[in-house]
């Protein structure tokens, strides 16, 4: 189905672009409606940040509750809805269970605590949202912040009209049915902390006040607790610039004192993150014991062999428990890194992912206005932004895993280069000039086709292609429902596909009222079902083309 969208999306284009050029007269007063309606939006600042943000939340709320609620299916939805139990319950970490070893899943460390193995930003979304009665409700919030932060950014670079339709562009095109809003993987924290950090920068350049430098620093928080690596390679280019700043001081109005520029701009960065760095310690002391080693760290050291980034060797093979989890980690990750390593397989590899960012960020419609983007470059500060972009793409290039919420940070600048560019197609009027307004009509078509596009993304997530985790899901409600205590033992298969993973509990397993074990040798088997004697004892076999709950025979 999401091959469908893809497919969909340049046939839409071309109708949009034709209706353009057959009728470029109803385009234009197709635009100049539109555009009447930013510009009323565009006179309260404010009101734009908060509307935007409430279309975030309402749609993705819309979408969630009357076309399909989502269910976590990857790996790293479970880890952070583990993250979000645990913060939900009053704890950093959890303590090892003392039968951990069958309870051991993918993204999830068990000793020297407990936990996920992810930074603490997304799990205390998803825990805000627990509290409030659904992982979920984290989501939409994050989603939120996503869609206020574009539109607060925007406003710093661009005039009124255009900065609210990067607003809508960020609620269309991320914020409302992608999986950056309907799943538990993340996506919307880091395009909030990137446009925060990216909107502070022009306002701070015109008038360093310690109100636009807690802002930013408050992004390169969220940066730094959802995605550090990514986040700390898109911040670079403008951690040169304020560093540049408060060096030469901001030369406007005769120059400011360097004093004055320490206050109102270094101090408050420098204090939001030595915030960050000390809520990040304690977060890791209370997970590892130490507080420069990272969860993440520990997992990595305990399972993964491909290493992060394609220029540092594999580690040695660890020792592992579970066949799931070694194919795992042996298998197509290693084999992915192996092939990366030559340049056909690293060529290859830049293609797909290259692809895969254009189509989830820009697509056709928003490719179209970059035939523009030579004469926005003229501007330095948009020159500026796009060396922002091409600064996290070249990091990511070299990295083993990825994942398009990686590119997250650099969202809003290129959401910037693209409104900016839409800003100059429409002032087109073909070759040699003329009255027809070619580009306004081109503007209007894309901007419908925009929305016909998210319809279609609504249509999609309404067919998901693989339903094994709706069936987990239900088997866990069902038994939730009947009030009772329950042990399900999970078995696999030889080949076992390692993406359908079954096993993963809540914070506190000996408090749940459903507890998902691996089946392991006899022994350990009877030692599992003698500490869980009071409950009831199901088997599955993960692997079934239909996978059922069967009473536990031994």
């Amino acid at each position: 189905m999401k091959g469908a969208l893809i497919q969909f999306e340049p046939w839409v284009a071309l109708v949009a672009v034709g209706a353009a050029l057959l009728v470029p007269g109803g385009g234009a007063w197709l635009w100049r409606r539109m555009a009447s309606v930013l510009d009323g939006l565009a006179r309260r600042p404010a009101r734009v940040v908060v509307v935007a943000a409430l279309c975030a939340a309402a749609g993705s709320a819309a979408v969630a509750t009357f076309v399909q609620w989502p269910q976590p299916r990857i790996h790293d939805e479970f880890s952070y809805l583990l993250a979000a139990d645990t913060f939900a319950s009053g704890r950093l970490a959890n303590p090892t269970h003392p039968l951990w070893r069958h309870f051991e899943t993918l993204q999830v460390i068990h000793e020297p605590s407990y936990v996920s193995k992810y930074p603490p930003g997304p799990g205390l979304f998803l825990a805000l949202g627990q509290v409030l009665g659904d992982p979920l409700v984290g989501v939409w919030l994050a989603a939120a912040l996503m869609a206020g932060a574009l539109a607060w950014m925007a406003r710093g670079w661009l005039p009124p009209r255009w900065a609210v339709l990067v607003a809508v562009l960020g609620v269309v095109r991320l914020g409302v049915a992608t999986y950056f809003s309907q799943s538990y993987w993340g996506g919307a924290l880091p395009v909030a902390g990137g446009a925060l950090l990216f909107g502070a920068l022009p306002r701070l350049r015109r008038e360093p006040r310690v109100r636009e430098a807690l802002v930013a620093g408050a992004g390169l928080m969220l940066l730094a607790l959802c995605r550090p690596w990514e986040g700390l390679v898109a911040s670079l280019p403008s951690a040169v610039v304020v560093g540049a700043w408060w060096l030469g001081g901001l030369r406007q109005r005769g120059g400011l004192p360097r004093g004055l520029v320490t206050r109102r701009l270094a101090l408050p960065l420098l204090g939001m993150l030595a915030l960050t760095a000390g809520a990040l310690a304690v977060s890791n002391e209370a997970v590892t014991g130490d507080p420069l080693r990272m969860p993440y760290m520990v997992y990595e050291d305990d399972y993964v062999v491909a290493p992060p980034f394609l220029w540092m060797s594999p580690r040695p093979v660890p020792e592992y428990r579970h066949q799931a989890i070694e194919d795992f980690w042996t298998g197509f990750y290693l084999d992915e890194y192996r092939d990366k390593r030559s340049w056909s397989g690293f060529s290859e590899a830049l293609r797909r992912r290259g692809s895969n960012l254009w189509s989830f960020y820009l697509g056709v419609f928003l490719t179209l206005p970059l035939l523009w983007l030579p004469g926005v470059l003229r501007d330095r500060w948009m020159r500026f932004a796009l060396l922002t972009v091409g600064v996290l793409a070249l990091a990511l290039a070299g990295s083993t895993y990825y994942g398009r919420h990686y590119a997250a940070p650099v969202a809003g600048p290129l959401l910037l280069l693209v409104v900016a560019s839409m800003r100059r197609m429409a002032a087109w009027r073909g070759r040699r000039g003329g009255r027809r307004r070619w580009g306004q009509a081109l503007l209007a078509g894309l901007l419908v086709a925009s929305l016909l596009r998210l319809g279609a993304q609504v249509w999609v997530h309404g067919e998901p292609d693989d339903r094994w985790y709706f069936e987990r899901a239900r088997m866990e409600q069902r038994l939730r429902a009947d009030g009772g205590r329950h042990l399900i033992v999970v078995g696999y298969e030889p080949g076992h596909n390692t993406a359908r993973e079954w096993v993963y509990n809540r914070a506190d397993i000996d408090a749940a009222a459903v507890v998902w074990a691996r089946e392991m040798s006899p022994a350990e088997n009877a030692e599992l079902l003698a500490y869980f004697a009071d409950r009831t004892v199901w088997r599955l076999q993960g692997d079934a083309p239909q996978p059922r709950l069967q009473p536990w025979d031994g």
